[in-house]
């Protein structure tokens, strides 16, 4: 393979996926590197986590997708180096040259210090993740129907969800349903609707990007689900099966009394953090190593080398944009036309993202959402929510597939995926 491009893209996400896809029928040889050799829809990993979706359907073959592109090459690989002044990156140990490198390399969870507490906990980033966290719930359920210690039982039926985000939202939600519609069916032994879901936050309202009248609709919706939201609280530790957490509503926290929760799953869905990777591009980063990129998305000292996505940080009126997939789409179309217009750095027009909303679903029927200043909840926004997550969906393959498989959990409410698979290489522990 040939080792010198007009652009590399590392990263096949929203933003350098679609860079790449805008690149397209132009003079630009490609090069897409992704560790992985799919593309990942994140918006519903949550729904593979909780068994109402397979991994098919939010994961799609990166080279199924540009397969018509003759002008873009695929390397699933992981980026090894940067080297900004020969303007090269090694992947896998082999180099390839750029005349310009989009880094589209996302993020990862951030425990702000605290490593132990990533072994005490599951986040949710991959689709590893997404199975290993299906597989976790699934198994609580099975270890609980063979108990005969009732603590025990409320112990492997207790989950802490810890940041009230999108992401622990939507999760928390969906192990409600599916504890008290679809599991429910299937045990003898035990009651799943008997399960306890706790969501911690830091911050004073749930999704707190929103406004407070649909933070408090969120909420309303989590606690007719029976999801004990508790904000104002800060995590101390996490300790193997526990959560240790102090209110922040005090004026002295450090000296408030602790609080803990036992549990048998602890999720992780509180921060994020850049790749350590970004140390090597010798530019300014944010506390938690976000690229602070130039008004076009370049570094502010290398004009041909773009960050996008949940890797970079870029402020627009004030606020930091949020590492949501429509930002890292139009993002990676706006540095595709900069790359194919070949524009100097003092031509370029700043990167601005258009704002065309954004919703967040809590179950069946329960969403919300901020549309241009318009604000909608309930059955409206569920369906909006859903339709507009099928549009997103790369393949109309998944589309169909998806649509199918919500529909019988709308109506029968069943669920295909309710499968638990380790490989060989996986812990025995609980086998």
């Amino acid at each position: 393979m040939k080792k010198k491009f007009n652009t590399i893209i590392v990263g096949g996400g929203f933003g350098g996926l679609h860079c790449a896809i805008s690149l397209n029928k132009h003079e630009q040889d490609v090069l897409l590197v992704d560790q992985n050799n799919y593309h990942l829809f994140i918006p519903l990993l949550y729904q593979v986590a909780t068994a109402g979706l397979s991994s098919t359907q939010v994961a799609t073959p990166i080279r199924e997708i540009i397969q018509a592109h003759k002008n873009t090459s695929v390397i699933k690989g992981s980026l090894n180096n940067i080297y900004p002044d020969k303007n090269q990156i090694q992947v896998d140990g082999e180099n390839y040259e750029f005349e310009n490198l989009v880094l589209a390399i996302g993020d990862k969870p951030s425990y702000f210090g605290n490593n132990h507490w990533k072994e005490n906990s599951m986040a949710l980033k991959s689709l590893d993740d997404a199975l290993r966290i299906r597989n976790q719930i699934l198994k609580s359920y099975e270890k609980a129907e063979i108990s005969d210690d009732i603590n025990e039982i409320q112990r492997l039926l207790t989950f802490v969800i810890i940041g009230a985000g999108p992401t622990g939202v939507e999760l928390a939600g969906s192990i409600s349903e599916i504890a008290n519609e679809t599991l429910i069916k299937d045990f003898k032994n035990i009651d799943p609707s008997q399960t306890k879901i706790y969501l911690l936050e830091a911050a004073g309202d749930v999704l707190g990007f929103y406004t407070h009248e649909t933070s408090q609709n969120a909420l309303k919706d989590l606690d007719s689900l029976g999801i004990y939201t508790l904000t104002e609280k800060m995590v101390k530790d996490i300790q193997k099966g526990k959560v240790i957490y102090q209110s922040t509503e005090v004026e002295d926290p450090d000296n408030s009394k602790a609080e803990e929760l036992i549990a048998e799953n602890i999720f992780w869905a509180a921060g994020n953090e850049g790749h350590p990777i970004v140390e090597q591009l010798d530019c300014e980063l944010t506390k938690n190593k976000k690229v602070k990129v130039a008004d076009d998305l370049s570094l502010k000292n290398r004009n041909n080398i773009f960050v996008i996505g949940d890797a970079a940080y870029k402020e627009q009126d004030g606020k930091p944009l949020p590492g949501q997939a429509p930002v890292a789409i139009q993002q990676g179309k706006y540095v595709a036309d900069v790359i194919i217009e070949k524009q100097l750095p003092e031509k370029r027009k700043p990167f601005r993202y258009t704002n065309k909303g954004s919703m967040a679903t809590i179950g069946r029927k329960k969403a919300v959402g901020e549309i241009r200043g318009v604000k909608v909840k309930g059955t409206l926004a569920w369906l909006m929510w859903s339709f507009i997550h099928l549009f997103y969906l790369i393949q109309n393959r998944n589309r169909i597939f998806t649509f199918i498989n919500w529909g019988f959990l709308y109506i029968w409410r069943e669920s295909g995926a309710r499968i638990i698979h380790e490989s060989k290489h996986e812990s025995k522990e609980d086998k």
